[in-house]
């Protein structure tokens, strides 16, 4: 199974409204620094060759905070993953400088995929020690047009600091428009992304790398596809990779 496009489409609505919603957003923020006064650039820290992308997600409709909304940031190179809490505030750490640092967001339930990218025309790119606030928000698809993906694996239950790991998955059904680029294994708690590219047949496949830092534990990593018109899975598979001491 191949890809049809290069990436999701851009939020141009079934009908009229929605997609106005997420275009009319302003563009990403970039904080201010300490006792500064108005539209001000994050102040670098010297020593630094990363930033960080902070923000919230929210429901389209509602407007209501959206947590479990899994972040991927700029996953054909940074590959950094966060997750959005009960306020649906997010934050993304370390994320390489000078680098594309595309935004996308996943969510179960029908909810549509956001991809900053597509939906906006925004990449940013970090200078050491900077910080950009990214809000944004998705709303729910008709559950028609979802990917199917099956049979997710970790190629080792357990590794160590700086070792290398394959993880898999099926995708048994493209999707609307046909699938996207954007197949992942994502882990939020130790902030990285593995990018499943095609492997023949169904079958994709992709790498992680265990930071060397990470702490002896428990990692979850969920699995996701998106097709080009921008649906995702009604539920992420889930696999665990246990992270054993240096």
């Amino acid at each position: 199974m191949g890809f049809a496009v290069a990436g999701c489409s851009s939020d141009e609505p079934p009908g009229a409204g929605q997609a106005a919603t997420q275009r009319d957003q302003p563009p990403p923020r970039q904080q201010q620094p300490p006792g500064g006064g108005g539209q001000a650039e994050g102040r670098p820290q010297p020593g630094t060759a990363t930033g960080r992308i902070v923000g919230r997600a929210t429901d389209a409709q509602s407007g209501r905070p959206l947590s479990n909304v899994y972040i991927v940031v700029g996953y054909q190179g940074i590959q950094r993953a966060a997750i959005t809490g009960p306020d649906g505030r997010y934050v993304v750490p370390e994320v390489p400088a000078n680098e594309p640092a595309a935004i996308l967001g996943f969510h179960e339930n029908n909810y549509r995929y956001h991809n900053s990218q597509f939906d906006r025309s925004v990449v940013p790119r970090l200078r050491p020690g900077q910080t950009i606030d990214y809000d944004f928000q998705v709303r729910r698809l008709p559950p028609r047009g979802q990917p199917e993906v099956t049979d997710a694996a970790i190629a080792t239950t357990t590794a160590r600091p700086g070792q290398t790991v394959e993880f898999a998955l099926t995708v048994t059904k493209p999707g609307e428009g046909g699938l996207s680029q954007e197949v992942f294994a994502a882990s939020p708690k130790m902030g990285r992304v593995a990018w499943l590219r095609p492997a023949g047949g169904n079958r994709f496949r992709g790498t992680v790398t265990v930071p060397p830092d990470t702490p002896p534990g428990e990692y979850p990593f969920a699995f996701f596809a998106a097709s080009n018109q921008c649906y995702d899975p009604e539920q992420f598979p889930r696999r665990t990779l246990r992270v054993l001491p240096g």
